[in-house]
Parts: C-alpha cells; structure tokens; sequence
C-alpha cells in the first residue's frame, strides 16, 4: 500500500455544477481524470517532466477503493501536517469516501462516484462543493507502471502512468486536468465504450504550467485582499481581532475564504458594510439622551406601504387615510425610501434596482412588504378554486408540529356508552392493534422580483406568479387528497381500504356491482356506510353498529351528467324498477366531482371528519410566499412552500363501487 509520502497528486478545474448531488444516499458522480498532459517535478532531481495518466480500462489499481480505503479529502488534507512538501490527510480534512465498486471507463475518461459525510465540521467545504463555488477534483495516487515517450513541444521529457493505484480524492481549487470535475446532470455519465470498435485517440491535451497558474492565482487573492481591506478602511472599520463587531468578523472571515470567488467575497464585504451602515443610521435617532421610539412608526410606515399597492393592484376597495401620501409613489420612490435618499443620489433606476436587491438582507423590511402583498393576492386567488378545494368539505384539519411521521391508534368500544351506576368504574375505550400513520412533505417552486419589474415600476407580475404558484399548489392538494382515497392505501391493519369480506376479514366496503351511478347503486353505498360496526375486542362481543348514513357523493367529473338526472325535477322513481327507485337524498353541494378522480369509480362518504385528516405545518396555515428573499444577480428570489400532508384514517367513513 502507498504511503502518503509516495503519492503523486493531479489537480483540474471545472464550470459545471455538481447537480447529481444525491441527498438520500450523500453520494455524487465526479470526473477524475481525462487524460490530460501536467507538468510534474522529480522530488530528487528537480527535474520538471510531462505526465499524462492513462485512461484505458484497467489503468487504475482499485485494491483501496474495492476496500473502501480511499477517503475523500478537501486540498489533499490537512496543510499542517507536511509530508514531502505536501499536506497529509488527517480526520478533519476527510469529508468522505469514493464508493467501492463505483469506478467507470469513460469515452476518454474515469468516473467514479464518492459519498460525503454528514459531519458539522465538514458543512462548509460540502456546502462550497454543492454551490459550485469548489469545483475542481484532484486525486492523489500511485504510479505502478510507466511508459516513455517521445518528447512534447517543449523539449520536456514526457512519460505515461498506463497503471496507477488511486489512493485518495480531492476537491481543490488547484487547475491541472480541465476535464476533472463534480457531474452535472447536464453531462451524464456516458457508457463504456464497445471494446469491440477501434479507439482514435484525440489530440493530446496541451501541458499545464502549475507554477504559472499558482503565481498568478496568488498575484488575484493579493488583489482581491487589497479590495478588501480598501472597503474597510474607507467604511472605517477596525479589523483587528480584538474587534467582535460583526461587521469586523465578517470581513475578517471575507479576508481569509480562499476558496469562494472574489466576487463574491468582495460582494459578502459590500453587504457587511451596508448592513452595518443601516444599522447606525437607526441607532442615531437617539436625540437629547431620549430614546426615540421608532420601530412602532417603521411597522405603521409599511402597513401604509402595503395599503397603498394592495390598493394599486385591486386586492382591497378602499384606501386607508395613511396609505394616501403613497398613492401616487412609483416602486421606485418606495425602494429609494427604503433604501435612503443619501445612498439613492445619483443613482440610475437599474443601479437603485441592484443596489436594493443586494441590500436585501439587511433592509428586510420592503422585501417583506412584497411578500405580505404576494399572500395577500393569493388569497383571493383561493376564492376562485372551491372545486379543487372538495376534501375541506370531508376531512377534518390538524396540523403537523414538525415533519415527523405522526401515528394515529384505533380507539373501539365507543359505539354506544354504557350505563354507570353510582359508585362503579367507568369502562376503558378498547385500542386496536392497527396503527395509521401519516406525515407532510414539502412542495414549491421559486418566484422573484427581477430588476426589470423595479425599473418600470411595476410588480404586476411578481403578483401573478404568486397566483399561479398557489393555483399550482391547491391542484397539488387536491391530487394528494384524490390518491389518498383512489389509491386504495394500504391500512394500518395490513388490509387495503376498500376490501368487500365483512369484519374482521374486510372492510365491508366495496361493491362487487359494478356499473355507472344510479339510484340502486348508491342506495348499496349508502346501506355500506350505515351498516359498519365497531371493532370487537373479542370474538364473541355482540357487535355494535357504529354506522352513519351517506351523506356525500364522491365521482369524476364524467359521471356528472348520468347522476344529476337522479335528482332533476323531471326524474320519476319507479318502485317497480328497481334502477328507477327514489334516490339517497344529497344536498347538492353534497354531490362532489372531483377533478382528479380520472377512473370509472364512485365512493358514498359519511363526513365523519375524524375518519380523515389533513394538515399543514404549523404556522405556514396554507401555501404562502416565504419572507426574507435571497438577493441574487438581476432578482430577489422569494421561496412559495406548501407543506401539506393527507391521509385517509378509517374505512368504515368509505365506501367505492368500481364503476363500469
């Protein structure tokens, strides 16, 4: 086996995103190695040569990787821990392991999948890998066999590693080989190639100097620092580490990342600032030793605000008093005012627009306007959907605490309540063995504020997106509710819902009929639900009926026109026919189509509202427009998030004919 002193290291760049980031297994595919031309050194000799390292099956030694014995590191480890000249790995600088087994020959390149630990310490380098920001894989190995070859452009001796021995992978920001990377789900990774067809090989890739490449990245952190530092002192900030003021950590931290772009360091010192600036100017109101209360006026002088373009874009009648002197105010006098009349001066309506998403961290209080205006012009949007809002009407609500899963155990013996003579016990309530579960998920999508709506004044859009996203997310829980019934689930006594043997064999629930809806078929769904009984807590308890009578009809939308003729005026039971007798009384709006029932089959439902339940988290009361944005290039990306959970609890509330 290699010793860390024996390891060659070859590091690559890459401008793809690692999208096949897999967050249930923490595993990601990662390119590590096409076979490019690097310049190595001779560690006795000095002597600088090219290498290229093969890429032909079987190439790599995978004895560690087979062993699980090859760990995923950040910068080939840990920099204080010198072997050769080169950093050692160490259990901090481990942030995982290749997967065994996982290793691929490529179209002119090597594959391999890693898997990444969950540990705290390692989050920020994960983080960084996930972003984008630490694109470039590196790997450290073992050359085992070696094949000269003719000299390259540059005189340099050049040799190939036909066999090495993979003995470690690294993300570094490093550039050697610009084929290596973390995958994209934009660039999957191609089959082997047919062994069978003949292999042109490509043009060799040109040599990298390493020694040019690193004097120039640290000829970019020398400017990127003095940037830095420039900001500071012209903001006057003190960045010596005695100062704890989070600005001061903040840029400090800015100073010493060198792995994120500079851009974005330099724009994370921008916002410190800003922020920090914002932060006094409020601090200053403090005038003749009174503090002047004014978080009370900033909460009134927003609810203007919100009155005002609530007002503007139809969502209310009338216009309060306080949200007159904003009438006639563009999107861009409010974020001028929002931002400060001093910052704003001189700005053009694209630099006001940038500058306010860039500071939106840290003046949240417009943002949150937006977001406020966004939920409220979802509400009216609710209004619109009373179909796809059909399960309200048939499950009881109860929201869930947390997106555990939450167990719900069968209470019987309540069917009728025993006499209790004075001075005796009360009888306990029988709890079944079968257990129901249910839980929420998360469901949304992204919708922003661009810099093209803040430049011509108008957030029209932003609105409608909002609508569209709550359309979407009400069809999404009326789909969820349809499948919680169509789907026939599984039950908590291992029994599917709707199952025709009567208790305890089944559900005594199902219709073997079959057929469209008519008065004799729903009477059947009707008689199913009146005739339930609780469940025994042995065998030779009398039974007790807990049954009720039917009081909804459930159907698809195609079954609309053969039903209400039952209940048109101009219908005329029969008692001699037995498809023509009187029909279940059900109130129309009793009577639900619902559009995501798409099969043959009808249900008849009781309503008890503790026979199925839906929810959402708690606190987020319904799909909502998340507050606090993150400022992005051109926009201010808001999150619309529906947490919602369904689920069907007893089938004895139920009762399905198949249909034809």
């Amino acid at each position: 086996m290699p010793t860390p002193d024996d390891i060659r290291t070859r590091a690559a760049s890459a401008t793809l995103m690692p999208s096949t980031w897999d967050e249930k297994t923490r595993t990601l595919d990662v390119v590590i190695s096409t076979g490019a031309v690097g310049i190595q050194r001779d560690l006795d000799s000095g002597e600088r040569y090219e290498e290229a390292l093969s890429v032909e099956a079987g190439a790599v030694d995978t004895t560690r990787l087979d062993a699980g014995a090859v760990p995923v590191l950040t910068d080939h480890g840990d920099p204080t821990m010198l072997g050769m000249g080169r950093p050692k790995p160490s259990v901090r600088s481990t942030i995982g392991r290749a997967v065994e087994g996982s290793l691929r020959y490529e179209q002119d390149q090597v594959g391999v999948s890693v898997r990444l630990t969950t540990a705290d310490d390692a989050k920020p380098a994960l983080q960084r890998i996930l972003d984008g920001t630490l694109r470039t894989v590196s790997i450290g190995y073992k050359p085992l066999e070696v094949r000269e070859e003719a000299a390259g452009p540059n005189g340099l001796r050049r040799e190939t590693v036909t066999r090495y021995m993979l003995a470690e992978i690294s993300f570094t920001p490093i550039p050697m080989d610009p084929g290596a990377r973390a995958r994209s789900m934009e660039d999957p990774m191609p089959a082997p190639a047919d062994p069978t067809t003949t292999r042109t090989d490509p043009a060799p890739a040109a040599p990298v100097d390493v020694t040019a490449v690193t004097r120039e990245a640290r000829a970019a952190e020398r400017r990127t620092q003095g940037t830095i530092r420039d900001l500071a002192q012209r903001a006057g900030v003190d960045l010596a580490e005695t100062n704890t003021a989070p600005v001061a950590v903040a840029v400090r931290a800015a100073l010493n990342d060198e792995v994120a772009e500079p851009d974005q360091r330099v724009q994370r010192v921008r916002d410190a600032l800003l922020g920090d600036l914002i932060d006094r100017q409020r601090d200053n109101q403090i005038r003749g030793g009174r503090v002047e209360v004014v978080a009370d006026e900033i909460d009134k002088r927003n609810r203007a605000i919100e009155d005002a373009l609530c007002h503007r874009y139809g969502l209310i009648a009338d216009l309060p008093e306080p949200a007159r002197r904003f009438r006639g105010e563009t999107i861009q006098d409010i974020v001028k005012a929002s931002l400060g009349p001093d910052r704003c001066r001189g700005l053009m309506p694209d630099e006001t627009a940038r500058l306010f998403i860039r500071s939106a961290m840290s003046t949240a209080d417009l943002p949150n306007v937006f977001a406020n205006l966004a939920n409220k012009s979802m509400v009216a949007e609710r209004a619109l959907l009373e179909e796809y809002n059909w399960y309200t009407k048939l499950f009881g609500r109860r929201d869930f605490v947390d997106y555990k899963v939450r167990t719900y155990v069968d209470v019987s013996g309540l069917g009728t309540l025993p006499l209790v003579k004075e001075g005796a016990e009360y009888t306990r309530a029988f709890v079944g063995d079968a257990k129901e579960e249910s839980y929420c998920l998360k469901y949304g999508k992204e919708i922003a504020i661009t810099e093209e709506m803040l430049v011509n004044n108008d957030i029209g859009d932003f609105l409608r997106a909002a609508r569209r996203f709550l359309r979407a997310a009400v069809l999404t829980e009326s789909s969820l509710a349809a499948l919680a019934i169509s789907a026939n689930p599984t039950m908590g006594d291992g029994k599917v819902l709707f199952l025709a043997a009567a208790w305890p064999a089944g559900h005594q629930n199902l219709s073997v009929s079959g057929g469209a809806p008519n008065p004799t078929r729903i009477a059947e769904l009707d008689a199913f639900c009146r005739n339930q009984i609780d469940l025994k807590r042995k065998a030779s308890d009398p039974s007790v009926g807990v049954g009720q009578p039917m009081r909804f009809y459930l159907g698809g939308p195609h079954w609309r026109t053969v039903l209400e003729q039952y209940y048109s005026p101009a219908y005329v039971p029969d008692n001699t026919d037995p498809t023509t007798i009187p029909i279940v009384d059900l109130p129309k709006p009793n009577r639900l189509y619902v559009p995501h029932f798409t099969g043959t089959a009808y249900y008849g439902c009781t309503g008890d509202t503790t026979a199925a339940e839906f929810g959402y988290l708690q606190g987020t009361n319904g799909p909502r427009v998340t507050e606090y944005p993150e400022p992005r290039t051109d926009s201010l990306v808001y999150h619309g998030k529906d947490v919602f959970g369904v689920k069907w609890l007893d089938p004895r509330a139920i009762a399905m004919n198949p249909g034809a």
